[in-house]
């Protein structure tokens, strides 16, 4: 048995019978001549583990070598990684898998630092697929940022300096490629601008899209009126009808004619009787027929074409009025809160033929059934 010549290291020569306990010893004096070596290194790069940057969120770590755990690893082959968003720091392990348990331990010797602070590129083709008077539908391209996480659209009159953000705006593209959305909180003839952002994950909000765009003037007329009522009496008469449930309703306007035994207008009147649900006209001539024409007028200056009756007044001597119509109102408790009740009284109408009275609540124009 002969021994090394730096540390002392025994060793077989050809013929010698083997010793384990030689043996053991030249293992143990060079595991602790390997410790020693390594507390001195420490964990480290001999070569390559390095880290480039391939542009947006993609990095890729070099093969190389070096100390883990105090253990000589190696890999082969560059890696690509893929970094997650807006995160601050990254460590790389660097793990040996040739070893008996499959992977050694990670080396965490590679510092990288990272923020994402590259906003998205502007949507492409952002352009209106149908405008109309209160509805404009817009399209655009899908973002292709590899971050990508929404799109913020603005928008404002025209006329405005100051725009406001829509709600709801999708961020998934329809099966035709495109992503749409549709506003309907828009005016008839207003023009309005609007600006879309794209938004990655990060929350970058870069440069944007902007479109000019008019809604078209309303044409459409409102509807009409319903429940047209006419009551005719000697040269006279009075009307009322139900309103329209419109947002933009401006007025009623009603159109009030003469007419001849051909059927034509030979006088005319109109008059706007704003939001009031009734007209009527007294000093008629009985036995002429006169036409009522109710029409609807929007805030466009839009009006229908109208509802009309023709009526003839006549005279038709009925009961003679009552008179001395008085009334009182108490306050009743039941049920609660306290409800006003109002009693009517009244003198008698002098006819003979009176069989009955009726008895009429009018409310905003509008006539309840009798009572």
């Amino acid at each position: 048995m002969l021994r090394t010549t730096n540390f002392n290291l025994p060793y077989f020569t050809d013929g010698e019978f083997f010793s384990e306990a030689v043996d053991e010893e030249r293992s143990v004096a060079i595991d602790h001549l390997l410790k020693a070596f390594s507390d001195v290194i420490g964990d480290g790069v001999i070569s390559g583990w390095e880290i480039n940057d391939d542009g947006g969120l993609t990095i890729t770590v070099t093969e190389g070598r070096g100390f883990i755990n105090k253990l000589y690893s190696r890999t082969i082959n560059d890696t690509e990684e893929t970094l997650d968003d807006n995160s601050t720091s990254y460590i790389y392990a660097v793990r040996n898998s040739n070893i008996t348990d499959g992977v050694s331990a990670a080396s965490n010797v590679v510092l990288i630092d990272f923020s994402d602070y590259d906003a998205p590129d502007p949507p492409d083709a952002f352009s209106t697929e149908e405008i109309e008077s209160r509805r404009i539908l817009l399209s655009w391209s899908p973002s292709e940022e590899p971050d990508f996480s929404g799109y913020v659209l603005e928008r404002k009159e025209s006329s405005s300096t100051v725009y406001d953000e829509l709600t709801d705006v999708p961020a998934v593209p329809e099966d035709d490629g495109k992503v749409y959305y549709e506003d309907t909180d828009v005016s008839p003839g207003i023009a309005y601008d609007y600006r879309l952002f794209a938004v990655d994950s990060s929350g970058n909000q870069g440069l944007y899209s902007e479109l000019s765009v008019s809604a078209l003037d309303d044409v459409v007329p409102p509807p009409e009126v319903s429940e047209f009522v006419v009551h005719v009496s000697n040269r006279s008469f009075s009307s009322y009808w139900e309103p329209v449930d419109v947002d933009d309703f401006d007025s009623c306007v009603v159109v009030f004619n003469k007419i001849n035994d051909s059927g034509s207008a030979v006088t005319s009147s109109t008059i706007n009787v704003g939001d009031n649900l009734y007209y009527s006209k007294n000093e008629l001539t009985n036995n002429i027929t006169y036409r009522i024409t109710v029409k609807t007028k929007d805030i466009y200056g839009n009006i229908s074409s109208g509802v009309s009756q023709d009526f003839t007044p006549v005279y038709l001597p009925g009961p003679l009025d009552v008179s001395g119509v008085t009334f009182s109102v108490t306050n009743i408790g039941r049920p609660n809160p306290i409800t006003p009740e109002v009693t009517l009284n009244w003198v008698a109408s002098s006819s003979s033929d009176v069989v009955g009275y009726n008895i009429y609540v009018i409310d905003d124009g509008v006539y309840s059934e009798k009572i």
